[in-house]
């Protein structure tokens, strides 16, 4: 099976990566710290894959101890966005696949951030897990989406005050038409 840019995007390792320096610059060693269950070979083999892919870009190079250090950094605001022409390629098959893969990353980065406190205090903390059903009309999807991305726009650049980094994931779908229809239909009788 040939590998797409969704399959690129969207591999477990990658897409932590992806995550971890999105809105940031940083070096490979850097990258290493925030990630210490990748095994520094396999992390390597992955920014050099998503570098091929022009996903990550090089945007300084520093002398440190003989050899070359690169800061790394996201080739554009969109550079790790998969588009909407790629998946409407996509078939049944390939959207659970990238579902799935989407799932267990960030599963594997929640239970980092678990493992990695002693004892938190999770209401202080703002761990939540929310769904809210939305209601669009025929047309206003891309209103919406352009209005979220806005506001994401506002939050995800890095700062260097005391800002305290989160993870927001975001998984839309429609709502089964049948279960909408039934919910609707019991509401009036």
């Amino acid at each position: 099976m040939k590998k797409t840019r969704v399959d690129v995007i969207l591999h477990p390792i990658r897409l932590r990566l992806i995550v971890t320096i999105q809105g940031r610059e940083m070096t490979p060693r850097q990258l290493s710290r925030e990630l210490p269950d990748v095994p520094q070979a396999s992390l390597y083999r992955h920014i050099s894959v998503l570098e091929k892919e022009g996903i990550f870009q090089v945007v300084e190079v520093h002398p440190v101890r003989g050899a070359a250090e690169r800061l790394l950094a996201l080739s554009g605001k969109t550079a790790a966005s998969i588009q909407d022409e790629e998946l409407k390629e996509a078939d049944k098959s390939d959207h659970l696949r990238y579902f799935t893969t989407f799932i267990i990353s960030l599963l594997k980065s929640f239970e980092n951030y678990m493992d990695s406190e002693d004892n938190p205090d999770r209401a202080a903390r703002k761990i939540g897990y929310h769904t809210y059903p939305l209601y669009i009309r025929s047309g206003q999807m891309d209103e919406f989406a352009a209005g979220f991305h806005t506001l994401i726009d506002e939050y995800s650049k890095a700062t260097e005050d005391d800002a305290e980094r989160f993870y927001l994931s975001t998984i839309i779908m429609p709502a089964q038409k049948n279960t909408i229809q039934t919910r609707d239909k019991e509401k009036r009788e």
